[in-house]
């Protein structure tokens, strides 16, 4: 679990809670490998074999405000939790981005953070699709989206590190994400 500790940073509280028995809606499950059954507005995030439950406040689709004719967000999902006293966000976008000079660009995002301001810290996985090639520098085998969507459902699957992380990165961790959006 020190990986984990590294590429968590100020987010270490987390792998402290993993350290307990689970039971408190606060903590942590240890060493799992499966989501549990969700609900509508519910998620989980398996991040270095410890399972993070959260709540899903939004799924949105189309644009958001501020976007330009050439970038437009096409989905946001967001959702917050917490371990011990320690809060955490995640969000889960999809944009497209088009300058006029080839083709269309899809970049895809998968953030936990938790602090705000200077003090804002976390982890992401990150996965852009240019000329029909999908690029993850923590992933370079990478061959699909990183967003699956069916019905409400949302998931995502990769490797987790600090923005701009590369394969190699001893601050890299595999993680999953599953949620329904709300109803």
């Amino acid at each position: 679990m020190p990986t984990v500790a590294r590429v968590l940073g100020v987010l270490a509280v987390l792998v402290v809670a993993a350290c307990g028995s689970g039971s408190s809606p606060h903590e942590p499950s240890t060493t799992t490998t499966t989501f549990p059954a969700l609900e509508g507005g519910e998620g989980a995030l398996l991040l270095g074999g410890s399972l993070y439950r959260f709540t899903v406040g939004r799924c949105t689709d189309g644009s958001a405000p501020g976007d330009t004719p050439q970038a437009r967000q096409q989905f946001r999902l967001t959702g917050a939790g917490q371990v011990g006293t320690l809060p955490f966000t995640i969000a889960v976008t999809r944009y497209t981005s088009d300058t006029g000079v080839g083709g269309t660009t899809v970049t895809e995002t998968a953030l936990v953070t938790t602090g705000s301001g200077d003090a804002r810290r976390g982890v992401e996985a990150k996965r852009t699709r240019v000329g029909g090639r999908w690029i993850d520098l923590a992933q370079p085998n990478a061959d699909r989206p990183l967003i699956e969507r069916v019905g409400a459902t949302v998931a995502v699957g990769a490797r987790f590190g600090p923005e701009g992380a590369r394969v190699g990165d001893p601050d890299i961790v595999i993680g999953r994400l599953r949620a329904r959006c709300p109803t």
